[in-house]
This record gives structure tokens, sequence and C-alpha cells, in this order.
């Protein structure tokens, strides 16, 4: 039997979203960062992985400790709300 099938393999980050959702690379954040100015700028960012560099949110470093720090944000700031193969339009 031949069963042809297309799957998006995603590998796991080791980090979670502020609600416990696991992340996984081409995962889609959405975040709020702080503008220098005082006030705060909604970011949606994909989440890739790159040889010697690690996993990377808009050019950021992800950290894989405990806390999971994000170019200048905390885990409890990132919320996954979707995926570049299921939902690219998010990202437009």
């Amino acid at each position: 039997m031949n069963h042809s099938h297309n799957w998006d393999i995603m590998q796991f980050t080791g980090l979670k979203d502020k609600n416990g959702k696991e992340i996984y690379e081409g995962d889609i954040l959405e975040y709020a960062r702080d503008n220098n100015l005082g006030g705060m700028i909604r970011e949606v960012r994909a989440i890739e992985f790159k040889p010697n560099l690690g996993y990377r949110l808009g050019g950021a470093q992800f950290d894989d400790n405990p806390g999971g720090y994000v170019g200048g944000l905390w885990n409890e700031n990132i919320l996954v709300i979707g995926n570049i193969y299921e939902n690219p339009e998010l990202l437009a």
C-alpha cells in the first residue's frame, strides 16, 4: 500500500507560551515589546532555527533557560497564535 501524506515536522523549542502551550519551530508568536518611548508595540513573528545560532524570533535569540527570555521579553508575554504552514497570512 502506498500512502501519500504531506507532513510538516516542527521541532519543539523547549519553551512554552504564557498559557503553557508548547512553542515549536514554525509557530507564529504574538507579543508586546517596549518601544523605548514609554509605550508598547505589538509584534507578530515566526520562530525559526538557524544552525549555530539556535532558535530565533525576529532576529532575537531564544534562551532555553527556565522562564525563557526572548530579546527582552519574558515568556509570560508571548502567545502562540498559529504556525507558518496553516496560518501564513498572520505574518502579512
